[in-house]
């Protein structure tokens, strides 16, 4: 494997990693929304 392939790997492999954990953020803010009584309708019409 050359040094210019592996780096695209690494750099794949950040990309995914980051879009994990935005994804789990997302999840974790949705939870809390959901726990003080934010259903999914009433934080749309937010961004109405």
């Amino acid at each position: 494997m050359t040094n210019e392939t592996n780096k695209k790997d690494i750099a794949i492999q950040t990309k995914k990693e980051a879009i994990a954990r935005i994804m789990q953020i997302m999840d974790e803010i949705s939870a809390e929304a959901e726990r003080r009584g934010l259903t999914p309708e009433i934080l749309e019409s937010l961004l109405k």
